[in-house]
């Protein structure tokens, strides 16, 4: 649960209760009441606004008519309204539902949505190959009304022709070259079968402000031009790359892409060996033999750091931010106030980078020697292994093994014995959550 200081008793008795009402109420009673004055706009209006598709029910052909109304409302919407929008959520629905949206309605979204930062768009079939690569080129068509206003009261100083024409054709070239990136901070593009990896190369290419991604089940995401973008992405906190078919060649690339940056990654679900964890453990992890420096140490994860330990130039968050970051709700976290307002700062910007302290990867092929490489960090807060069998990640990679021989090796080969012991001298510190089952039995 998230920390909250209470209230002055000032505050409390001049709080403005319909704020607080707002939230309770149902879509068609926040467009009536926002009707009603120029205050009650101001209170209802982002309750509407903020995220459309919250309002709009949960049975399917009503979630369909209030997403392709609000689409089609867009460009007639004065700018300070669309503002509001920091969510959109769209379900996985046919295109047929949508009227079969031309290739440019992502990057048509995008641009009448100033301050949209979290875009949830798994399973929708037409994030596709064609809207993505529409990114490239910003529309001309489309001047928002604020620009019209502004330019014609530039034009009441010099109303001359030439001066007029001038003034247009600058403001509105202006508007193109500030919409070519956009300011999305969080996108969940699961199982997205229509995109490809030259598609999606180029969309990240313009979400570069990304803090939360997650790309699990869509499998365009292994390609290294899609992993080596994220060297661009100096904010990602939170990666997820579940089910993809990543392979240790793969992990090779993304490792160098996020360095000590990343927080939480989760690659569950892949073809990973111990090599990947090797590579993980020199890349994504701060170096113990290097010394103080603003890109933080494993310490600065933690609370209780002291001011004179904490890196110079970088305010120190108080004690409940850091230990936000150490549960397994972090990605929870990071949805929830992505998703819930605008969002100017946060938190995570106030910390150094200290490289991984959540990894999920499970069901992959490692053995107990490279999870033990992985605790002995002594990095992370969260590690979830799920089923470990030695045995099995030793024999899978080769060709036709048989049976009795994986039976001799797991005769020899260490087991949960070893982890324990490591657990105490290595993980006590950091460690919150440790998830392993071995050979289908939970330690």
């Amino acid at each position: 649960m998230e920390s909250a200081v209470p209230p002055s008793y000032d505050e409390a008795i001049t709080r403005d209760h319909w704020s607080i009402i707002a939230r309770y109420i149902d879509g068609p009673g926040l467009c009536e009441a926002s009707l009603v004055s120029k205050r009650w706009h101001q209170i209802f209006a982002p309750h509407l606004w903020g995220n459309p598709a919250s309002h709009f029910g949960t049975e399917n052909d009503r979630v369909y008519v209030a997403l392709t109304r609000f689409k089609r409302a867009l460009p007639i919407v004065r700018t300070k309204v669309r503002e509001l929008t920091h969510t959109l959520h769209l379900p996985p629905a046919q295109s047929e539902i949508y009227e079969g949206p031309k290739n440019e309605w992502l990057r048509d979204v995008l641009e009448q949505l100033p301050n949209l930062q979290s875009l949830i768009v798994s399973q929708l079939p037409f994030f596709d190959h064609s809207a993505l690569l529409a990114l490239r080129q910003p529309s001309t068509h489309h001047e928002p009304l604020e620009t019209v206003e502004e330019t014609q009261s530039m034009l009441d100083v010099d109303r001359s022709p030439q001066r007029s024409a001038s003034i247009t054709r600058r403001s509105i070239s202006s508007t193109s070259r500030e919409r070519s990136g956009f300011p999305l901070r969080l996108l969940i593009a699961t199982h997205c079968a229509n995109t490809t990896s030259t598609g999606l190369a180029e969309a990240l290419s313009h979400w570069t402000n990304l803090v939360f991604l997650d790309l699990s089940e869509t499998l365009a995401a292994r390609d290294h031009a899609v992993l080596s973008s994220f060297r661009h992405m100096p904010g990602l906190q939170i990666l997820k790359l579940r089910h993809v078919n990543l392979r240790d060649e793969d992990i090779d690339v993304l490792a160098e892409a996020i360095g000590i940056r990343v927080r939480s990654l989760d690659v569950r679900d892949n073809k990973i060996t111990d090599t990947s964890i090797r590579k993980l453990l020199s890349a994504c992890f701060p170096s113990t033999q290097e010394p103080m420096t603003d890109q933080g140490s494993v310490s600065n994860a933690v609370p209780g750091v002291s001011d004179e330990d904490w890196p110079c130039g970088i305010r120190k968050p108080i004690s409940y931010l850091l230990d936000e970051f150490r549960g397994d709700d972090i990605d929870q976290r990071f949805v929830r106030r992505l998703t819930s307002g605008v969002v100017s700062r946060l938190p995570s910007e106030d910390l150094p980078a200290v490289g991984l302290t959540h990894l999920y990867v499970a069901n992959n092929y490692l053995t107990v020697e490279g999870i033990a490489s992985l605790i002995k960090s002594g990095n992370l807060n969260v590690l979830d292994v799920g089923a470990v069998d030695t045995a099995k990640a030793l024999v899978r990679p080769r060709a036709r093994s048989t049976s009795s021989r994986q039976l001799e090796f797991s005769k020899v080969l260490p087991g949960a014995e070893k982890i324990i012991p490591i657990l105490g001298r290595h993980a006590a510190k950091n460690l919150t959550q440790f998830r392993q089952l071995l050979l289908g039995s939970a330690e």
